[in-house]
């Protein structure tokens, strides 16, 4: 893709395509590039200055460009200079999070939460996270419309494109800790379920441990981090899901991905598929303080993806183990049958694909 660019001496621009692709990117380079253009012209330094734009690769928020100046100099020389750089700026989502909206569905559902929603941020669960050391009440959320550095399981990261995904985390304190906890990231993918479900997303299921996936293809996660302290416990529950995904950022995101766009025949708005997460995970983790993961076992069974198949356990120092799934244990380890005798796995030390 290109866009050429030429500044007249103390005037305009002699052509803009408002219809580009990267319009906002180009826009602010259009103006930074025509500001130094009139100062240079003003101190009669250089007569005319042609830009050429080129769009090199692009993965996700990620754009790395190429401009090529050229500048026609007094007397008849002229000049020419390439400059490789990375952008990391976005267009506006196109369906921006309405944080009245959301709020009044909290209201209406009785769900006690609060949520504020930023532009961008590193990552939702580490900001909470510091929050919660301040003192943040339980229920407090937060959302970002451009998370530039998600977290996953293990340390992985997350790609969450701008307008294209859900990017969010709910504290909750929680009168729980240590092994009380096991479970809790599998209630919450329970309860992410039943939003998807209540949204219009069908067919969705979980991937032990925290994966929501359709098919083979990845819809979402969730990371918990727990904090202990002397009542309990500072849960931050953060949550992904790809809503609509371009080229790129399928690419990006470097496995098989789906998105809520495509599986629902109807897709809900970004604002009304967050407030239906954020009012199911409320009364997850109520549900969770009480009862703790027994009463999300036979749920969470009825929504694994893998349940009675074939399986293939990686451990973390890389060793396999093939088996098949029959079940969670009371604390949420996966059961599966190998050689004859059933084993536990924990979500701490494992993956989990089909066996091959």
């Amino acid at each position: 893709m290109f866009a050429n660019r030429a500044y007249q001496k103390g005037g305009e621009p002699a052509h803009h395509d408002p219809t580009n692709e990267m319009k906002h990117a180009d826009c602010l380079i259009e103006r930074i590039l025509f500001a130094a253009a009139i100062l240079a012209s003003e101190e009669e330094h250089i007569d005319r200055l042609n830009v050429r734009c080129e769009l090199i690769r692009s993965a996700g928020l990620q754009k790395k460009r190429q401009l090529q100046l050229g500048w026609c100099l007094p007397g008849g020389r002229s000049a020419a200079a390439n400059i490789a750089f990375v952008t990391y700026g976005t267009p506006a989502p196109q369906d921006p999070l309405d944080a009245d909206a959301i709020a009044a569905a909290l209201r209406a559902a009785h769900a006690p939460v609060s949520l504020a929603v930023v532009a961008t941020c590193g990552s939702t669960n580490a900001e909470l996270l510091v929050r919660a050391a301040a003192g943040a009440p339980s229920g407090t959320a937060l959302a970002c419309e451009t998370q530039t550095a998600g977290r996953g399981r293990r340390g992985r990261a997350w790609i969450a494109p701008t307008g294209g995904s859900l990017a969010f985390s709910l504290l909750w304190r929680m009168p729980r800790a240590g092994a009380a906890l096991a479970g809790l990231s599998l209630a919450a993918g329970v309860a992410c379920i039943r939003a998807l479900e209540h949204c219009g997303v069908h067919g969705v299921a979980l991937k032990w441990p925290n994966d929501i996936v359709h098919g083979g293809s990845k819809l979402g996660g969730i990371l918990v981090e727990a904090v202990p302290g002397a009542d309990g416990s500072a849960i931050v529950c953060g949550v992904g899901v790809n809503t609509r995904l371009s080229g790129d950022a399928r690419e990006a995101i470097g496995q098989p991905s789906t998105d809520v766009a495509t599986l629902a025949a109807a897709p809900p708005s970004r604002t009304a598929l967050l407030a239906a997460l954020l009012v199911e995970l409320a009364a997850a983790m109520e549900r969770f303080a009480a009862d703790g993961f027994a009463a999300f076992r036979d749920a969470w069974l009825a929504r694994h993806a893998y349940q009675g198949e074939t399986v293939r356990v990686v451990l973390a120092d890389e060793r396999c183990v093939d088996g098949r799934a029959v079940g969670l244990a009371e604390d949420g380890a996966l059961l599966v049958e190998h050689a004859g005798r059933i084993e536990r796995f924990h979500s701490g030390d494992v993956s989990l694909r089909p066996a091959a």
